[in-house]
Formats: structure tokens, C-alpha cells, sequence
């Protein structure tokens, strides 16, 4: 058992390395396409590109490191638990406006 457990925390370890890894290319992919870019003033509706560089927060770094399927799980129960809360809450109005209540004819 012990050596399945070690055999399994390696495994982890390489994962997130190896997640590390894609996130610092994708962050650094990213930051070139946004500092090679210059805006399209034609029908092309794009926002000028970001100069600086981007940075992720302390909680995204973490979460890129979970595995796949975890961050999958907590992708649906995030879902679901907003789904559930707006339920909730759909009996609070937008505004005092007639057009924003419920109702039917």
C-alpha cells in the first residue's frame, strides 16, 4: 500500500508539473498575442489588446493545478449551486419597472 500511495503522489506531482507547465505557456502565448496585436479600427468589433502583462491570482494558479476531472466536478456543482440560488432569488425584482416583474396575462 505504501508504495501505491508514493507510486500515486509522483503521479501528482508530475501532473501538475506538467500542468505548470501548459498554464505558463498559455499565460506567455497570451501575453505575446496581446503585446503583437495592435487594434482593428474596421467592422471588427475587437477591444484594443491589453499592453501589459498578465497575471494570474493566487486561487487561478491553484486551481489550474487540480486534476481534470475534479476541476470538472467543481465546474458542474458550480453550475448547479447557481442555478439553485437563482431559483432562490428569481422573486427579487431588477428594478421597480413594470417590464422586470412576473406575471402572466
Amino acid at each position: 500500500k505504501e508504495w501505491k500511495i508514493e507510486q500515486l503522489e509522483t503521479e501528482i506531482q508530475q501532473l501538475k508539473q506538467q500542468n505548470q507547465q501548459q498554464q505558463q505557456q498559455q499565460v506567455s502565448s497570451f501575453n505575446s498575442s496581446n503585446n503583437s496585436s495592435s487594434y482593428n479600427n474596421n467592422n471588427n468589433k475587437q477591444p484594443p489588446r491589453h499592453k501589459g502583462k498578465w497575471i494570474l491570482d493566487a486561487d487561478s494558479k491553484d486551481f489550474l493545478e487540480y486534476p481534470a476531472e475534479l476541476k470538472e466536478n467543481l465546474r458542474q456543482e458550480k453550475r448547479k449551486r447557481l442555478a439553485e440560488v437563482q431559483q432562490q432569488m428569481k422573486f427579487i425584482l431588477e428594478s421597480d419597472d413594470i417590464q422586470d416583474t412576473h406575471g402572466h396575462w
